[in-house]
């Protein structure tokens, strides 16, 4: 046989191994990497629970009574929205293999990938196993966990489920509206006083006045207290061991005098740790 002939055999056999790849990475019969796969359509009023479950963290979303707690936390509402509008974004995923010897390669395996579960009026929803990256920034890999086929997914939902369980947390520490604040009684160590505003500017509680522009700044901080971060446990075991460094109560109009938000506060190294009275939640300012 001829070394042309040869030749001819080989490139055969080749051409012959890259169909077969192709058609084991593709459904039967398809020529190109396209799909009707779609995320079910899933009703907010209905969902009970919202679970991402990674080798290392879990994060469990709840709702009870229209209020949603984040792995007993309290929730940010935005970041229960942003899910769902995730889930709704119009997306044409590409089908990039149907083969499990891709699983690793893509992030998809069970034990590498992210799994969102949703769970509505007592039964999975929806059951999705999303890989840590993608082809892109906001992109992922995305398989149904009883399925073989892997999909290219766009949209924002990778972003979204590659939250850590902090992210998903409500960091609004208290918001009072600045017009309704009459009175601010701070307490720093041993050395107290009093703002209040009846009629006219505000002044001290002794009559003494005051520089309005920088109580102004001071209540206008209260419109919204927002937490830069949350405490890891370390840090929680040694947060107020002891009587608060500093307490703000802030008052509505007499003659209830309503306390509207109160304040306690305790030093780290970079800032404050700070926990509305009466609840156990702390916050980093």
């Amino acid at each position: 046989m001829s070394t042309a002939h040869l030749k001819f055999i080989a490139l055969g056999v080749l051409g012959l191994a890259l169909v077969w790849a192709g058609r084991a990475l593709l459904p039967s019969g398809t020529d190109r990497p396209t799909a009707d796969f779609r995320l079910p359509a899933v009703a907010r009023d209905s969902v009970d629970t919202i679970a991402v479950a990674a080798p290392l963290e879990t994060v469990t979303v709840a709702r009870a009574q229209g209020v949603w707690t984040v792995n007993g936390f309290a929730a940010s509402s935005t970041a229960v929205e942003e899910l769902f509008a995730a889930l709704r974004d119009t997306v044409q995923p590409e089908l990039v293999a149907r083969s499990a010897t891709s699983f690793t390669r893509l992030g998809v395996d069970t034990g590498a990938a992210r799994r969102l579960t949703v769970r509505a009026q007592g039964r999975d929803v929806l059951d999705l196993l999303v890989s840590e990256r993608g082809t892109g920034a906001g992109g992922a890999y995305v398989r149904l966990p009883t399925d073989s086929a892997v999909y290219a997914w766009t949209g924002n939902l990778a972003p979204v489920v590659r939250r850590r369980p902090d992210d998903w947390r409500n960091r609004v520490v208290g918001a009072v509206t600045p017009d309704s604040i009459r009175r601010v009684d701070v307490a720093r160590g041993a050395r107290t006083y009093s703002l209040r505003r009846v009629d006219g500017p505000w002044s001290f509680a002794g009559g003494a006045p005051v520089d309005s522009a920088a109580v102004a700044r001071l209540v206008n901080g209260f419109r919204t207290v927002n937490a830069g971060s949350f405490p890891t446990r370390a840090q929680l075991d040694s947060a107020f061991r002891g009587r608060p460094e500093r307490r703000v109560t802030l008052f509505g109009a007499p003659p209830a005098d309503t306390a509207l938000l109160t304040l306690e506060f305790d030093s780290t190294a970079g800032g404050f740790w700070v926990r509305r009275a009466g609840d156990t939640t702390v916050y980093r300012l």
